[in-house]
């Protein structure tokens, strides 16, 4: 079973070795790569409140890492996202995915948010996962000189959970409809109280 934490910094274990990991399979991918080319991803970026840096481990060994990174006022990024050789084909990109958006939604505070994020072309998994978590193709708004397919996707508050209170039944449909007819013409509605135990 993975367990998530939030990194302190980037500079050190578990961090490092997953972001160093990442830039030589990235770097294989494609020619000139450097994670110094391109949009910033600094330290200062994965720290709070500017964002963090989730590391996913399992019995010990990290598996799994990603960042969010905050463009601006309800707008985040999501950055460095990597699962490890030993880590894949076990959903662990989809967690880190949700996880992230859940980050994001704690830095976000209440109202909705925006996430973003890019990748290459040789990336399909990648840009398959995105598609299938309801994220949708956008302009270049980074100027990513190795990406070459951008997402976003529009995050609403989660609905609050409907409190029934103690003693009181939580009616269906047809008690409702019912309940409905029996005010139209006036009757009390006898057979649908009191409250089923």
């Amino acid at each position: 079973m993975v367990t998530w934490g939030r990194s302190s910094t980037i500079e050190e274990e578990p961090a490092k070795g997953l972001l160093e990991a990442f830039g030589v399979e990235v770097g294989a991918m494609y020619p000139g790569f450097s994670m110094d080319v391109g949009p910033s991803a600094s330290v200062d970026d994965f720290i709070e409140p500017k964002g963090v840096y989730l590391v996913g481990e399992e019995d010990g060994t990290p598996l799994v890492g990603g960042g969010v990174k905050k463009l601006g006022e309800g707008l985040f990024e999501f950055k460095r996202m990597f699962v490890v050789e030993a880590g894949r084909g076990k959903g662990l990109g989809r967690a880190l995915l949700r996880r992230l958006e859940e980050e994001a939604r704690r830095l976000a505070g209440s109202g909705p948010f925006t996430v973003r994020m890019d990748t290459g072309a040789k990336q399909i998994a990648a840009t398959k996962l995105y598609l299938s978590e309801g994220y949708r193709e956008i302009k270049d708004y980074n100027g990513n000189p190795f990406a070459s397919v951008w997402f976003e996707k529009v995050i609403r508050p989660k609905p609050k959970e409907r409190i029934i209170m103690p003693g009181v039944k939580q009616l269906t449909a047809a008690e409702i409809k019912a309940l409905s007819e029996a005010d139209k013409e006036g009757r009390p509605p006898t057979a649908l109280w009191p409250p089923r135990k």
